[in-house]
């Protein structure tokens, strides 16, 4: 399990209700972009393929 989140959202994550149980929080296969990675992410355009090359990152730095 993996979670991709933006940094803003991060904030709190483990205190909320749940999530503290999440494998992938007990197991720190957490993500945490920066807001302009978010924003390279979550918005359609020419920076797709960078956003993909963030997220082959994550995968590979969190599943080693």
């Amino acid at each position: 399990m993996l979670i991709m989140v933006g940094d803003i959202n991060f904030v709190g994550m483990a205190g909320r209700p749940g999530w503290a149980g999440m494998r992938a929080i007990a197991m720190q296969q957490v993500c945490v972009f920066t807001p302009a990675q978010s924003d390279m992410l979550v918005r359609p355009g020419p920076r797709m393929a960078d956003g993909a090359r963030l997220m082959a990152q994550c995968l590979l730095k969190v599943l080693k």
